[in-house]
């Protein structure tokens, strides 16, 4: 069992493959990062892959090519991360993934222009997601503003999101507990576009927004679906 740590002030890659910062270990892993930036495709910001917790805070990533990540943790304990600006250019580059067992993350602002491209997804294996967001775009089909998928409670708080592609909704969320959302804005401009999506095997489905709004056709607005109970408002 070995912990890892990282602390960079700024990183810049431009060939393919060419991932800014790495963090492999047994042992749990910290990364700590100001500035990075990736040019090629399959050249993430920040991937950390370990068997303990994972915990990265971000400053600014900015990758430009197709799978491209931001940041993706991927652990067997708990993952946390904590951004200020993430975006993305290519197709199949999400802003933020995190899977793990639990899966908590903050962010400030996350774009992405590609297909394919989520701007923040989170999948928990065991355990409650808590998401909390600024403000999210994304500009490609098939695109979700927030993804949420966990075996457990899952907890959004997002401030503005607006999606521009056909399949992108605003948000989609979903696990085997309670399932919570609290929004500011939603916006979605594609067909088959849903503003918000929310379901629970198990437990109830509670759902706050000030405003959502959807322009393609065979989108919906607001879409609760719960096996305990449900209120919108």
């Amino acid at each position: 069992h070995t912990d890892t740590a990282i602390v960079s002030r700024g990183v810049t890659t431009t060939g393919d493959s060419s991932i800014a910062i790495a963090a492999f270990g047994d042992g749990d892993l910290a990364v700590t990062s100001e500035s990075v930036s990736t040019a090629g495709s399959y050249a993430a910001g920040i991937f950390a892959f370990g068997n303990g917790s994972i915990a990265i805070t971000s400053g600014t990533i900015a990758t430009a090519g197709d799978h491209g990540y931001g940041i993706f943790g991927l652990g067997s304990g708990p993952v946390t991360i904590t951004s200020d600006d993430v975006s993305t250019a290519g197709e199949y580059a999400y802003g933020i993934l995190g899977i793990g067992d639990g899966v908590t993350i903050s962010s400030g602002t996350v774009a992405t222009q590609g297909d394919f491209g989520y701007a923040i997804a989170a999948v928990s294996s065991s355990g409650p997601i808590s998401i909390t967001s600024g403000t999210v775009t994304t500009a490609g089909s098939d695109s979700d503003g927030i993804f949420a998928n966990g075996d457990g409670s899952v907890t959004i708080t997002s401030t503005a999101i607006t999606t521009a592609g056909d399949r992108s909704d605003g948000i989609n969320a979903l696990g085997t507990g309670s399932v919570s959302d609290s929004s500011g804005t939603i916006s979605t401009a594609g067909v088959s576009a849903f503003g918000l999506y929310a379901a629970s095997r198990d437990g109830s489905v509670v759902v706050n927004s000030d405003s959502v709004t959807t322009s393609g056709n065979s989108g919906v607005g607001i879409f609760p679906l719960a096996q305990g109970s449900k209120n919108s408002g």
